[in-house]
């Protein structure tokens, strides 16, 4: 949008899309291959773009496509819209259509999801007066006599806002969403859905729950401390008794309980204040409350005399049957800790109905952006597009308009653009749909959107009653500097959820490397933004009503696709991490695991200990000082997928994992062996957990860590082993060999599978709350081991190893035998999963750790480490290594391969050959990197030290040239000049340092042709051109 850096995207940045080849040598069937076309996503993720939606009666079988802005009669059972350049489609018919203006019908006709999506090239018949008009300035009675679902909105001054319902004294099977603290009231407030009125309904804590921290000192010292005691909010102090994991012993506490908890932490003075010693004081109120009353947000609840009781639904007996079995060779109290969170994931996830939004803000001038703070600008349109089929778009009169503008195949038949006199009526009107629905959905709303919203609404020209806006605006929960939230309902913004790295790599399998609307939805839709010049004031009328309502459209379709995939992973996390839907979507994993963590000790009655408690229990003799476990959440960059193990962990660095020098070549017929979930299954089999190593037991059977002088306790199951283990195997042995056939518990181990494979970089992490190094040390030492006795045990049977990564070693064709003598051996000696992960019919190995380019046997790539698919590499340079995969795709066997020696060498010379006469234009030299919050206030700090890295400075520049303003995570696209770089805006085409792109060209072929054993001076040279393969 061009409102919002973050997501913006216009044709003229060079985004890419489905743009023509570069490279015009290329077989016709690898033109039109751009990098997201050719992107393959990770193992189990599907591609296809299929999507099931419609009203709230239920899903439809609708494809992802929006039907035509056609006006069909009621006999009409398909419209047919034109794709947006995306994958490449059949052709398919549609019915006529009847003029525009046509009554429309009640919900959109479906098109059948298992036809492919139609491409029509003319479905929209002209209406008697062509809707483009004249194409000079145009005045909205035009508009209104030229398009028949065009309205002027008259007055309405019934006031927006709604009363907030309160929960009856009984009600039955509410969905719990969120949990907060109402300042209002001083009290936990919860937020229940109810499937049969659709509604969201308020119910203030029941349990008058009160603020504490607790403390090792005795209730007599803390009472004689008139410091304690004087603070405004002190209330008393109370005896319990918990078990403390560290010292393995039931222990008195002094509970410490105060008015607010302002009173605990944050007040000035506070109870931490005084004692910054005590325990559980960094807890915020509202999560405290969920582990305290043992809440599982994502679940049902009824609520009789007061009291708020969980919705259990019994497993039924053939389930029971099959837990029984995966756990029978478990302790009891493993087994019951399994079942109970199977149990969580027993009901249902409802379809809830909600709301997606997008504004539109008046631009003076194309490279001036919108400041939501400010909010100084009109809001010139407004998108509705609700999951009960609403389709409007509010659009100002006093916006000045250069024409009317094409009909877009692409809008629905039902939309309804409304006109409103006063931008005051328009955002009164806005205000009044938001009110209506359960759930918000935007896209950046928290930073842009509503925060712009809100604040434009108590403008002075404005003046809009605070009663009647349902926005709140809030300090940030997470990495942001502002959350919105609503006042009766939840809003969920995806910018937020998509942008974390976890869910980016773990559960969409990396269909995506930037966070922009256009990135995302190109990635898990196969559909893109409609991409327009020049600024958004500059639009004409239909450009303008089709940008904006393709937006909010898209935003609505990332909830729905693949039956509610997002929005029920959403639900399930919740679930999971015992976390509030307003956390869940803007924590990173971290919060997560400490939220799971936390709730867990609450329920058994443990202490959770300060940090500073695990750290003084800490044995350790052997201080590391080398790599880290992996960070805490995949990717760096935007590429989800490599997420190496040499990262820092919260600053601390021990020994990583070990990786096998690779035998470089190009080999076919390979196996890989791969250790499912390794680090998680290790801190389950080995126990380990903050107070399990190096315990303090003195009777219990110590177990040494290989290689470490770590001892795990042998006694008692640590709680982080219990936790990680029955996610691990609900993950692995229950759901995940069911996800195939259901698309629920699909969703459902894409969830778990978040967990378990950030949790182990969570625990080495020093920010994290219950940091452990020795924990993290440990899992790799064991990891280490592991691959180290499996390469070793390869060979003596036999089997050639060609290369070892972390948790996984690559086999030439060993055979069935060889392969279940080793998964028999590993299951034994390591009490360890083992098993064929990948097979390839073609392997490219380079001399490079975590490099190397696989050919699966039904023709998808595996492309790992290498340059050419990352997201900031130059446009030109991707393009070229995409259609050189291509044809590496296509061979089939070593007599291939051969023969297509020839076409390869003349690939790669043509393109060397344009990129030496300087053939592509600007924005193919486009260097794209994501910049991060704490650099974006570095760009817009005058008072910064000159930033030292070249593209950071560029930015600057670009910053103080044209008022450019980054929000956190935006795409800053430049170009590497002779002076340094420029950010593309400011960029010539004859600045350019063709050298350096020389030598980016040259580095990104080499990593590939390594593995071919040839230079790459070979390739464009003369002398030695036979040697080449």
């Amino acid at each position: 949008m061009a409102k919002k850096a973050s997501t913006g995207s216009k044709k003229a940045a060079g985004t890419g899309g489905n743009a023509p080849s570069l490279f015009s040598f290329a077989p016709s069937s690898l033109k039109s291959k751009t990098p997201e076309a050719n992107k393959i996503p990770e193992k189990g993720v599907s591609k296809d773009t299929s999507v099931q939606s419609g009203s709230t009666g239920g899903p439809s079988t609708s494809r992802l496509h929006p039907p035509v802005m056609t006006r069909p009669d009621t006999s009409a059972t398909t419209t047919a819209p034109k794709p947006v350049p995306g994958p490449a489609t059949a052709p398919f018919k549609p019915a006529p259509a009847p003029r525009i203006g046509a009554n429309k019908p009640a919900s959109t006709p479906a098109v059948p999801a298992s036809k492919p999506a139609p491409d029509v090239p003319s479905a929209v018949p002209k209406p008697a007066h062509d809707p483009a008009g004249p194409s000079g300035p145009v005045s909205y009675d035009e508009i209104l006599r030229r398009l028949s679902f065009v309205s002027i909105e008259k007055p309405n001054k019934a006031p927006a806002g709604l009363a907030v319902p309160m929960a009856p004294g009984t009600f039955e099977h509410y969905l719990l969403l969120n949990v907060e603290y109402d300042r209002e009231t001083n009290k936990a407030l919860l937020r229940f859905y109810d499937p049969a009125s659709k509604k969201i309904y308020f119910l203030f804590d029941p349990a008058k729950h009160e603020p504490y921290c607790l403390s090792r000192r005795p209730k007599t010292e803390l009472e004689a401390n008139p410091q304690l005691t004087g603070i405004d909010g002190f209330k008393r102090v109370d005896v319990v008794r918990k078990r403390d994991l560290l010292r393995d012993k039931e222990l008195d506490f002094s509970k410490i309980v105060g008015t607010t908890p302002l009173t605990i932490a944050s007040g000035n003075p506070s109870i931490k204040d005084v004692y910054p010693d005590v325990l559980e004081a960094n807890i915020r109120y509202h999560l405290n409350y969920i582990a305290d009353m043992h809440l599982v947000p994502g679940l049902y609840y009824s609520f009789k005399d007061n009291v708020l009781k969980l919705d259990q639904i019994p497993l039924a007996d053939d389930v029971r049957k099959e837990i029984d079995e995966l756990m029978k060779h478990e302790k009891p109290e493993y087994k019951q800790f399994f079942t109970e969170y199977f149990e969580y994931f027993v009901p249902e996830v409802p379809d809830i109905p909600r709301v997606a939004i997008d504004l539109e803000i008046y631009q003076s001038a194309v490279d001036k952006y919108p400041d939501p703070g400010e909010a100084r600008d009109p809001i010139i349109a407004a998108s509705i597009v609700a999951s009960d089929g609403r389709n409007e778009v509010l659009v100002w009169k006093g916006h000045k308009l250069s024409g009317i503008g094409p009909l877009h195949e692409g809008l629905p038949p039902n939309l309804k653009v409304r006109v409103f006199e006063s931008e005051a009526e328009l955002i009164r009107e806005l205000f009044r749909v938001i009110w209506l629905y359960p759930i918000l959905i935007t896209y950046n709303g928290d930073e842009f959107d509503l925060r712009y919203l809100y604040n434009r609404s108590r403008n002075k020209k404005i003046a809009i009653p605070d009663d009647e806006n349902p926005i709140k605006m809030e300090r940030g929960i997470g990495v942001s500097k502002n959350s919105a939230f609503l006042k009766h309902g939840l809003h969920l913004d995806l910018y937020q959820f998509f942008r974390n790295r976890s869910i980016q790599g773990y559960a969409l399998g990396g269909a995506y490397t930037e966070h922009s609307l256009d990135a995302v939805s190109f990635g898990l839709l196969g559909q893109k933004k409609f991409e327009y010049e020049g600024g958004i004031s500059e639009l004409s009328f239909l450009d303008l009503v089709y940008y904006n309502w393709r937006d909010s459209w898209l935003t609505l379709e990332l909830t729905r696709f693949k039956s509610n995939l997002v929005l029920n992973l959403v639900i399930l996390l919740m679930r999971i991490c015992r976390l509030p839907m307003n956390e869940i979507v803007r924590t990173w994993v971290s919060a997560w695991v400490k939220q799971l963590l936390i709730w867990e000790h609450r329920k058994r009655d443990y202490v959770v200990p300060n940090q500073s408690d695990i750290q003084a229990k800490d044995l350790r003799r052997d201080k590391l000082a080398t790599a880290p476990l992996i960070p805490e959440d995949p990717g760096v960059d935007g590429d989800a997928e490599d997420g190496d193990d040499d990262d820092e962990a919260g600053g601390k660095r021990f020994e990583g994992a070990f990786v096998l020098d690779p035998k470089p070549g190009v080999y076919f017929d390979i196996i890989v062996m791969d250790f499912s979930s390794l680090y998680p299954s290790i801190i389950k089999e080995w126990n380990l957990s903050y107070e399990t190593i190096n315990c303090s037991c003195k009777a219990c059977t110590k177990r040494q860590v290989p290689g470490m002088q770590h001892q795990v306790c042998g006694n008692r199951i640590g709680i982080m082993s219990l936790v990680t283990g029955v996610i691990r195997d609900l993950r692995v042995l229950y759901f995940k060999p069911k996800a195939k056939k259901n698309p629920f518990y699909n969703v459902l181990q894409a969830a778990l599978k978040v967990l378990i494979n950030a949790s182990y970089g969570v625990y080495g992490s020093e920010t994290f709350a219950l940091y452990c190094l020795p924990v993290a040390e440990s899992t790799t030492a064991i990891g280490r081991y592991s691959i180290k006795n499996t390469i070793e045990k390869a060979t003596s049977i036999g089997a050639t190893v060609l290369y070892g990564d972390s948790d996984s070693v690559f086999l030439i064709n060993p055979g069935a035998e060889k392969t279940k003598l080793l998964s028999n051996w590993a299951e034994q000696e390591l009490h360890l999963e083992l098993d064929v992960d990948k097979a390839y019919k073609f392997l490219a190995l380079s001399s490079r750790k975590k490099n190397y380019l696989g050919v699966f046997k039904n023709g998808e790539l595996d492309i790992k480490g290498l340059v050419g698919k990352k997201s900031n590499t130059p446009v030109f340079i991707r393009d070229a290594f995409f259609q050189f995969t291509e044809i590496i795709k296509g061979i089939t066997g070593e007599a291939d391969y051969a023969a297509k020696k020839e076409t390869i060498k003349g690939f790669i010379r043509q393109c060397w050959s344009r990129i030496k006469k300087n053939q592509f234009p600007l924005e193919s030299y486009a260097i794209k990197v994501q910049l991060q919050s704490k650099i974006v206030k570095q760009i817009a700090d005058p008072n910064e030290p000159t930033l030292k890295i070249q593209h950071l400075m560029a930015a600057r520049e670009l910053y103080q040239l044209k008022k450019t303003k980054f929000e956190a995570g935006a795409s800053f696209a430049f170009v590497k000049v002779k002076s340094g770089a420029k950010a593309l805006e400011l960029a010539h085409l004859e600045e350019v340092d063709r050298d350096k792109y020389i030598d980016l060209f040259k580095s990104t072929f080499e990593q590939v042709l390594d593995a071919l054993g040839i230079s790459f001076s070979e390739i464009i040279g003369i002398r030695k051109l036979d040697s080449f393969f």
